[in-house]
């Protein structure tokens, strides 16, 4: 189990980093050096990069201003060489609701298809395949395929959702149980059960809440399993490797015998947590596996983030947000991690 720990006054300034706010100055600051990204350098846990290379300064993101892949590093930071660690604040996946609070109508005990790229396919128990339809109800226990450059979302309840990327293939089962009464209270409660087996490609997992709603949500391979009740987490399945990385919440991890592997906490003190199964051994390989799992996770994300590129997009064309598009960007979890740059 791999974390990265930010420091909290990170957390504080998310808002700002996520829309460019510090970043995009018409003049180039004073007092600062210019570095650049390393071609070919992935980015890497903080805790890997300390493992591996203590040496190295790691540059926070109040001590620099970006320009696209160029860091104008405060030259009050420590750095004693020509190369450093920035650390970089991202944005997790988006949510299906839209920064104007909006979202597709569906049931408390439905499933639908939304925002679909590319070709998708769904089979339903004893039929063919058929292409997926923008807005089309998903039948519990039907399997869902993607193609080598697609993603969809499943949005389950109105408050659960599963984004798939490319070249991935799971089913699901999704029932709704109650209202019913909890003993010696007078409030009516409802359980969701959200059954995901991911055969193989890539999964996000996002565990909404709302009030006198309880729920079990599993994620299962032919490795091992994700079981959580709230919070975000990516699983990929390939060449019989499970890999999970939780941006928010608890995220419990059993093995295909049901056995404890074990449970990923994520908050501001842990920040960003990652497991592999088998157990990748070594600090070189783990790093390099982490490596892997955050290029992967970035590279998709990029590609679901519609609404949020567009949002940032018409902020740097000098249009302002209005509060709720603001408050949108605040609330999306986000992974923090290091990238390596030289001086220019």
């Amino acid at each position: 189990m791999f974390s990265c720990r930010p420091c909290l006054c990170v957390f504080l300034l998310l808002a700002s980093l996520w829309l460019g706010l510090s970043n995009g100055l018409a003049a180039e600051p004073s007092n600062t050096t210019r570095f650049g990204l390393i071609a070919g350098m992935p980015p890497v846990l903080e805790g890997d990069a300390q493992k591996n290379d203590s040496e190295t300064p790691i540059v926070a993101p109040l001590d620099y201003f970006r320009e696209g892949d160029e860091f104008l590093i405060k030259n009050t930071a420590a750095l004693s060489g020509s190369e450093a660690w920035v650390k970089v604040v991202h944005e997790w996946v988006e949510p299906i609701t839209a920064p104007d609070g909006t979202f597709p109508k569906v049931a408390s005990d439905e499933m639908i298809l939304v925002e679909i790229q590319g070709q998708v396919s769904v089979v339903e128990s004893g039929k063919e395949p058929v292409t997926a339809t923008e807005g089309q109800l998903l039948p519990s226990g039907a399997t869902v395929i993607t193609g080598p450059d697609a993603t969809v979302a499943i949005f389950i309840g109105g408050i659960n959702s599963v984004r798939m990327g490319p070249a991935t293939r799971l089913s699901l089962t999704y029932q709704v149980v109650g209202p019913f009464r909890l003993p010696g209270s007078t409030k009516s409660m409802q359980r969701r059960i959200t059954r995901v087996k991911l055969e193989e490609g890539k999964a996000f997992s996002k565990i909404g809440y709302e009030p006198q709603v309880e729920q079990y949500f599993q994620l299962s391979t032919p490795q091992a399993s994700a079981v959580a009740s709230a919070g975000d987490f990516l699983v990929i399945q390939e060449k019989e490797r499970f890999d999970i990385g939780v941006a928010r919440g608890v995220v419990r991890v059993v093995n295909a015998k049901g056995e404890d592997i074990a449970t990923l906490t994520t908050n501001n003190q842990t920040g960003f947590q990652m497991l592999h199964n088998p157990e990748i051994k070594g600090h070189l390989a783990t790093m390099t596996n982490n490596s892997r799992f955050l290029e992967a996770t970035l590279t998709l994300i990029r590609q679901i983030n519609r609404k949020v590129s567009a949002l940032r997009e018409r902020h740097q064309q000098g249009e302002n947000m209005t509060k709720q598009e603001r408050e949108y960007m605040e609330r999306l979890p986000t992974i923090i991690f290091l990238q390596r740059v030289r001086k220019l």
